[in-house]
């Protein structure tokens, strides 16, 4: 009897022994499993609005620093980029000035938008205000010039064609110049080639000689610059890390130096 019990034992303490042995097997296939591919030394190619450079730009280099993966970036009104995305049918990604100016692409180009940051449209003369403007409708009296950029490319110009039509002031309009982006606008405002300009906050308010007026009526018109995942992208991984990189903490710092205001917070 003792002789039994003793090899019932000896059979238990190896099974349970086996079992303890097998266990670090199975969580290190597990671990192996989930790797994430490197993206080290690879490359991305990512279309961005001309007037959000400056704030991209900062984030794709702090990205490249962090990750070893440099994102190539092209700048240029939204209009053509879109256009150039579907020439090309190439790309990884595409951080457009407003959402709507998604709409122009096709639904099984883009897999997948988020939301980053707001792009707020203000009125903006003069330092001084020196033709006493206090509303969007005050651009159509005689003797005011305005900057407009264009509106078949930019989402600015877009906005602006809208505000002007709304105040019923659209006829009137004295245009000093036509620009190609919001960002070229800002300069030749600053420059004092005109009375006035719809620009971006982010744009207008780096400029001493541009002031921002209090003008509500404006907040209608605010903007959200979105980041979309193109079909085309041929790194996947490392577009999937560059969206979530836009997201994190990093990139939303800087965005608010820049003077965007961030769409969800936490």
């Amino acid at each position: 009897m003792k002789k039994l019990l003793s090899l019932v034992l000896a059979l238990a303490l190896c099974v349970s022994m086996a079992a303890c042995s097998s266990a670090p097997a199975s969580s290190e296939g597990e671990t192996a499993g989930t790797e994430t591919p490197s993206i080290a030394g690879t490359e991305l190619l990512v279309f961005s609005g001309a007037g959000l450079a400056n704030p991209v730009q900062e984030i794709a280099d702090a990205f490249a620093a962090e990750t070893g993966c440099t994102p190539q970036i092209v700048f240029a009104p939204t209009g053509q980029l879109i256009a150039q995305i579907q020439s090309t049918e190439s790309g990884d990604l595409i951080i457009a000035g407003a959402v709507d100016e998604l709409a122009n692409m096709k639904t099984e180009e883009i897999t997948s938008t988020i939301e980053l940051v707001k792009h707020i449209p203000v009125l903006a003369v003069a330092a001084g205000n020196p033709k006493n403007i206090t509303s969007v409708a005050d651009l159509g009296a005689e003797g005011i010039t305005v900057l407009f950029p264009d509106p078949e490319t930019t989402p600015m110009g877009k906005i602006a064609v809208k505000a002007f039509k709304e105040a019923g002031i659209y006829e009137n309009i004295d245009i000093a110049a036509n620009t190609t982006t919001a960002a070229n606008a800002m300069t030749a405002m600053a420059a004092g080639q005109a009375d006035a300009a719809i620009l971006w906050k982010e744009n207008a308010a780096t400029n001493s000689a541009i002031e921002i007026l209090d003008v509500p009526e404006m907040e209608k018109y605010i903007k959200i610059v979105p980041i979309a995942e193109l079909s085309y992208s041929a790194n996947e991984p490392a577009r999937t890390a560059f969206v979530e990189y836009m997201q994190s903490q990093t990139a939303l710092d800087i965005w608010a130096k820049h003077g965007y205001e961030v769409v969800y917070e936490g």
